[in-house]
C-alpha cells in the first residue's frame, strides 16, 4: 500500500520531499486541483541524480527515462492545468520494460471526483498523461521492479541512516515514538522539532540560536512579544543577512514611531529565519535574521507557503510551518488609518511563510543536525536591552550597509555574536 503525503494545489508547495519511488497518485477538487502522493516503502530513487520535467500544455505527457521513477510533482497554473515531475534513478532494483510488467492507472475514473489511484504491488510511477481540459484527468504508467541483492555498504548503519529507508528498501527505524523527532526528507535522520526559543520582545531580544525556524507565536497585548519554534537543522551563522524593519505600515505612522520598509519582508533566496528581532511599543517593528541551513536546501519552486489565517495573542496564537518546512518570511497585516477599534495597530495579526528544506547529503554525511548541546543554548533566556543597546544596534546595521548586505555579513555576524554572547 502506498504512504500517501497530505494535499497541495497550484503554486502553493510541491509534492514533500522524499527518497521513496512514488506509486500512488490522488485527486480532489475541481479538475483534479488539488493533489496527493503515494510512495512506496520498499523502492528507493537517488535523489542527488533526479531531474525535473515540465508539461507545455494542459494535455501533454510527462515519462522518466530508463530506470528512473517520478519522486516528486508539483503543481503550475491555477487548478494545476500543468505539472511538473520529478524523475530519478531507481536504486538497488531495475525496472522490468516488457509489457507484462508495465500497467495504466486513470486518476480520477470520473471528472472533478476525489479519488486515488495506486500501481500494483512491486511497481512505480514512470510516466504522467494529462487528459481534458486543465489536466483534469492523469493517466499514470506504472512499471514494475525487480529488486537485486545489495552489497554491505548500502546498509543502514553503513551509511549511518536513523530511519527511513535505505538504498535497497529495507527499514532503517523509526524516530522516537515523541512528537519532537521527525524523519525528515530523505535525509534518514531524525532530526528535533518544536523547540521554543525563550519569548523576546522590545526591551529583550534572542540570543542567536543557530537553528532553522519552523514557526512562530504571540503573547500579550498586540503581540507584545514572540517566541519561534526551532527545528534541530543548523544555520550557518558566518552568513548572517537581515531584513529592513517591518510593522503594520511602511514609513512612519506616528510622530514617535520610527519609520518601517515594509509590511512584510522574506529571506533571500535559499535562506531561512534563525531569528528575529523586534522595537517600538508593543514590538511594534521587526526584523529578520537570515542564514543558509548547513548540509540542506531551501526549495526554490513556485511560490512558499503561506498562513492561512492572521495570529495573534489571540486564539489562533501561534502559527506553524507544515513538517519539513521552515520559515523564510513574516507579514504583518496592514493597519487601518480612521478607525476606533480593531485598527490592526502595532503588527498585532501577523502571518508566517515557510518553504521546504531539502537534504543535501544523508545519514552520516549530513553535517546539519543539531546535538542536544546546541539545542539547549538556543533556548537560553532572552538579552535585556534598553534604549542604549538599541543605539549601538543600529550603529552596528549602519557599519554592515543595512538590510540584506552580503558583503559584510561576516563581518557583522560575528560582531553580533560577541554582543550577545
Amino acid at each position: 500500500m502506498p504512504k500517501w503525503t497530505s494535499y497541495f494545489s497550484d503554486e502553493e508547495v510541491a509534492g514533500e520531499v522524499t527518497s521513496q519511488a512514488m506509486n500512488g497518485l490522488g485527486c480532489k477538487g475541481k479538475y483534479c486541483d488539488k493533489l496527493r502522493t503515494g510512495h512506496s516503502n520498499t523502492v528507493r530513487v537517488d535523489l542527488n541524480s533526479a531531474v525535473w520535467l515540465e508539461s507545455d500544455n494542459d494535455v501533454s505527457g510527462l515519462s522518466c527515462a530508463s530506470n528512473m521513477a517520478i519522486s516528486r510533482i508539483k503543481c503550475k497554473e491555477e487548478n494545476c492545468a500543468k505539472i511538473m515531475v520529478q524523475c530519478a534513478p531507481v536504486m538497488g532494483g531495475k525496472l522490468v520494460a516488457t509489457a507484462m510488467g508495465v500497467s495504466d492507472v486513470k486518476v480520477p475514473a470520473v471528472l472533478h471526483a476525489t479519488e486515488d489511484g495506486a500501481c500494483p504491488i512491486d511497481s512505480v510511477m514512470t510516466s504522467i498523461q494529462c487528459g481534458g481540459t486543465a489536466c483534469a484527468i492523469k493517466q499514470i504508467v506504472c512499471q514494475q521492479v525487480s529488486l537485486h541483492g545489495c552489497t554491505a555498504a548500502e546498509s543502514c548503519s553503513a551509511l549511518g541512516l536513523q530511519c527511513g529507508t535505505d538504498p535497497c528498501g529495507r527499514s532503517c527505524g523509526s524516530c522516537s515514538s515523541g512528537q519532537s523527532d521527525v524523519c525528515l526528507g530523505n535525509s534518514g535522520r531524525c532530526v528535533m522539532s518544536g523547540i521554543k526559543s525563550d519569548w523576546f520582545g522590545s526591551d529583550k531580544d534572542m540570543v542567536t540560536t543557530g537553528l532553522s525556524t519552523s514557526g512562530m507565536a504571540c503573547q500579550g497585548r498586540y503581540c507584545a512579544e514572540g517566541q519561534l519554534t526551532l527545528l534541530g537543522v543548523k544555520v550557518d551563522k558566518t552568513q548572517l543577512q537581515y531584513s529592513g524593519w517591518i510593522s503594520d505600515n511602511q514609513g512612519r505612522r506616528w510622530p514617535w514611531n520610527e519609520a518601517t520598509d515594509d509590511v512584510s519582508a522574506e529571506c533571500p533566496k535559499g535562506l531561512v529565519i534563525t531569528r528575529i528581532a523586534c522595537r517600538g511599543k508593543f514590538c511594534d517593528d521587526l526584523r529578520l535574521e537570515c542564514a543558509p541551513p548547513i548540509s540542506w536546501e531551501v526549495d526554490p519552486l513556485g511560490l512558499p507557503w503561506v498562513g492561512e489565517t492572521w495570529f495573534s495573542e489571540e486564539s489562533p496564537s501561534r502559527q506553524e510551518c507544515p513538517t519539513g518546512f521552515a520559515m523564510v518570511g513574516l507579514e504583518c497585516e496592514k493597519s487601518v488609518v480612521l478607525c476606533l477599534t480593531n485598527c490592526k495597530s502595532y503588527c498585532d495579526n501577523k502571518k508566517i511563510q515557510c518553504r521546504q528544506i531539502i537534504p543535501k547529503a544523508a545519514g552520516s554525511l549530513n553535517m546539519g543536525i543539531a546535538e542536544s548541546t546546541e539545542i539547549e543554548a538556543a533556548q537560553a533566556p532572552s538579552i535585556a536591552c534598553d534604549s542604549t543597546c538599541r543605539v549601538n544596534q543600529q550603529n552596528l546595521m549602519a557599519i554592515a550597509g543595512g538590510a540584506f548586505s552580503p558583503s559584510a555579513s561576516f563581518a557583522l555576524s560575528l560582531t553580533m555574536l560577541l554582543w550577545f554572547a
